[in-house]
């Protein structure tokens, strides 16, 4: 019945997935059609490059993917109840304790971008303080960014065996 359910779960996320992925094919095909790109669409594609760029020709930031791995599984774990403790962070690795765990916590730092999560937050209080927004393309020039660190980092360390994903499998 759990393995069930999880595949459930994951048939769900994929339509979530699907319409990520269709905005962002849409955004970048509108160059094709004569449209033209927004500011916005160039700004995030920009962010995505940046961040490309950056994890070619510098040292990958490992202890900062570490840090997000490990706050996301103690925000999930808060969501769903878990109180978390004794968070450590290495260039190795890293550990959260929680009270408590399931599938959604053990794997939600493989589908939640954490970074991104907190630009969005951080615009969104911006947001409530001034009307309209500034700097739009900065914005969206940081989700770019923290998104391609999320989605590198991610594929880069499912390539590993991770603990993680070990119980509930690829």
């Amino acid at each position: 019945m759990a393995n069930f359910l999880r595949m459930l779960l994951g048939l769900c996320l994929l339509q979530l997935c699907w319409a990520v992925g269709r905005s962002f094919v849409d955004a970048v095909s509108a160059v094709g059609t004569g449209e033209g790109m927004s500011v916005e669409a160039v700004s995030l594609l920009s962010g995505i490059a940046a961040f490309i760029l950056c994890w070619t020709a510098l040292s990958h930031p490992v202890r900062a993917y570490v840090l997000g791995h490990e706050l996301t599984h103690a925000l999930w774990g808060l969501l769903f109840g878990a109180r978390p403790s004794d968070i450590r962070v290495s260039e190795t690795g890293g550990s959260v304790r929680l009270t408590k765990s399931n599938v959604v916590i053990t794997l939600a730092p493989y589908f939640f971008p954490f970074y991104t999560f907190l630009v969005i937050v951080a615009a969104l209080v911006t947001y409530a303080f001034l009307r309209p927004l500034p700097c739009l393309p900065l914005w969206m020039f940081l989700i770019g960014f923290t998104w391609a660190f999320h989605a590198l980092f991610t594929l880069e360390t499912l390539c590993e065996r991770q603990p993680d994903v070990k119980p509930y499998g690829r």
